[in-house]
């Protein structure tokens, strides 16, 4: 008999800490100690022209009542700085003839990519164009994601025009659910007798999920399953609950979520409305007090709000900043399974992968818990939420996306700094990259770990450099590794430079980023560029980053993903049913001296 799949291992794994968590209330182990990076000291860092004195202190992000950041709040039409385009017959069009080179390519697939059975389509994006430098005949560079119910896999394909250049499946990778993914799960949910006269006038959410409970032991799920929710509208915290196998289109569980003491009223219920995307611009360009850069939400893509092409005055210093997913562990994931008595027994939840996308994305019409307080903000009536304010000497630009995410409220944000006056104190510039996560999808202690992918490759010469300053002493990474923000020699800050120039951006944890565990147990990863690894987050649930190839990474075009760990203990919650919680680091730019 050969060695047991990872499947299988982890199943009996999960198995036995259900047994083990039952009796004696023990957690299971994740991921293990990480291997020390591949570190070259600096001896001398003078002669290395590495700043001297202690590492830049970021402007803190400080939200005050009432409502709205400190200062004034100038609504979207009021930037003249910042295009919109509004959709016009010629663009009406152009979006019709992307739908028929979509069908038609959907035809092609269906036709020649047939060793994994009956393709359930995902969904579609676009990719570099570099996918298709060398192809003959060119075209858009398109990937199209599927699933493979039969085979129990993700199947990526990428075509130029209407050609398939490559195709790859990856078994374990469990992709976002489609809209009509969630909504065959949704209506076999409201069928199922157990639940069609308890959920009907409730509101339902469905995303994927890695753990089935429908068995005597808690199991990674063999099908494609969905966990489904059903709310009380004016509540956060469901009422209901199933797990639906898409594959044999039944329920593996079905019952009440928790007790109904648990399910404590939100203040301030939200009823978003669902976005009209005729109307609504999902990119653009924007200037702002020295900064360039475009800003995009593309269809298909699964990264949340994209910037791109980052300049500082005139100075390139990133290519391109995404949040790829955020990983959601509760504290209890696998328990023993008891039908008869589920609200005792049966509280494991998750694990869940959150990707913002499009279909995700609503708009804010009611009052929302403002990040950081319990005041609320001004509504946002677009997909892409603009806000300019000021506060002492600084000037803040904000653009977020507002998504529910199953019954998860996510705010994703960049805010940009600058002077506020054009003379007197010029504090540096900097960007803050923070997820605002809230609600719960049961009502359990959990972790919110926000992957942020930072593609830098300053000045465009593919010759970036990560290094690493605990206290006064300074050390090169050298080959892809992953890193921590405190060690034993000390607390962390990362510089990304370009050796010759001496121009970089500094990465400076946020005061609410937390620690790291056993689910996600690393601060920061870096990685050597290839244009095939940005991409949608292909990795399991319980699988964190990948692309580990222990390539060199000194001098080239480097990706720094960055780890947040924002923690939710949902029982301290009384005035409202869900906070929100903060995540994020700072990226301080270091202008050429």
């Amino acid at each position: 008999m050969g060695a047991p799949s990872r499947r299988q291992a982890i199943g009996c794994g999960v198995m036995l800490w259900a047994v083990c968590a039952v009796a004696t209330g023990c957690a299971p182990v994740f991921g293990s100690k990480l291997p020390p990076p591949d570190l070259v000291q600096v001896p001398d860092a003078a002669s290395a022209g590495l700043p001297a004195g202690a590492p830049p202190r970021p402007v803190p992000l400080v939200f005050t009542s009432p409502g709205t950041p400190r200062g004034t709040a100038r609504t979207l039409a009021q930037e003249p700085e910042r295009r919109r385009t509004t959709p016009d017959a010629a663009s009406a069009r152009a979006q019709t003839a992307r739908a028929d080179v979509r069908t038609r390519q959907l035809e092609v697939i269906r036709q020649q990519v047939t060793q994994f059975g009956e393709l359930r389509y995902l969904r579609s994006r676009r990719v570099p164009d570099s996918v298709c430098r060398n192809q003959t005949p060119g075209g858009d560079a398109v990937l199209h994601t599927f699933f493979s119910y039969s085979k129990n896999v993700a199947v990526y394909v990428r075509m130029c025009g209407e050609r398939v250049v490559d195709v790859r499946d990856r078994a374990g990778a469990t992709p976002a659910a489609s809209p009509d993914e969630q909504k065959e799960a949704i209506d076999l949910a409201q069928q199922d007798p157990r639940l069609k006269d308890q959920v009907a006038d409730l509101r339902p959410q469905a995303l994927v999920t890695g753990i089935c409970r429908g068995r005597l032991l808690a199991t990674l799920c063999s099908h494609r399953t969905l966990f489904v929710t059903f709310t009380k509208l004016g509540e956060e915290a469901p009422r209901y609950q199933a797990e639906v196998d898409l594959v044999d289109r039944r329920l593996l569980t079905a019952g009440p979520s928790a007790p109904a003491s648990a399910v404590r009223p939100n203040a301030q219920p939200l009823q978003p409305a669902l976005l009209d995307e005729s109307r609504e611009v999902w990119s653009g360009d924007a200037a702002w007090k020295g900064w360039k850069f475009h800003y995009e939400m593309d269809e298909g893509a699964q990264a949340g709000l994209v910037i791109e092409n980052v300049e500082y005055q005139g100075q390139q210093f990133i290519r391109k900043m995404s949040l790829p997913v955020i990983r959601v562990k509760y504290k209890r994931d696998s328990v023993l399974y008891m039908p008869w008595t589920w609200r005792i027994f049966d509280r494991g939840c998750g694990p869940f992968k959150d990707q913002i996308d499009r279909e995700a994305v609503r708009t804010i019409q009611r009052p929302v818990p403002t990040p950081g307080a319990d005041d609320h903000p001004q509504p946002c009536p677009h997909a892409i939420c603009y806000r300019e304010w000021t506060d002492g000497d600084i000037a803040w630009l904000e653009l977020g996306a507002y998504a529910r995410i199953g019954q998860y409220h996510i705010y994703q944000a960049w805010y940009f700094s600058g002077p506020a006056r054009d003379r007197g104190p010029r504090p540096p510039a900097q960007i803050a990259p923070v997820v605002w996560s809230g609600g719960v999808a049961c009502d359990m202690e959990h972790t919110h770990h926000p992957y942020w992918r930072l593609h830098f490759d300053i000045d465009g010469q593919g010759q970036d450099q990560l290094l690493v300053r605990r206290g006064d002493k300074w050390a090169i990474h050298s080959t892809e590794a992953e890193d921590l923000k405190v060690t034993a020699a000390g607390s962390a800050n990362w510089l990304v430079r370009r050796p010759d120039s001496r121009r970089g951006v500094w990465i400076v944890p946020g005061d609410g980023d937390g620690a790291p565990d056993r689910f996600a147990n690393h601060d920061l990863s870096v990685r050597r560029y290839h244009d095939y690894e940005d991409d949608d987050w292909e990795f399991d649930f319980y699988d964190d980053l990948g692309y580990a190839d222990k390539e060199p990474v000194d001098r080239q075009s480097d990706v720094v993903w960055y780890i947040g760990h924002a923690h939710h203990v949902t029982t301290g919650e009384t005035r409202n049913r869900w906070q929100w919680h903060r995540a994020g680091p700072y990226l301080v730019i270091q202008p050429a001296r």
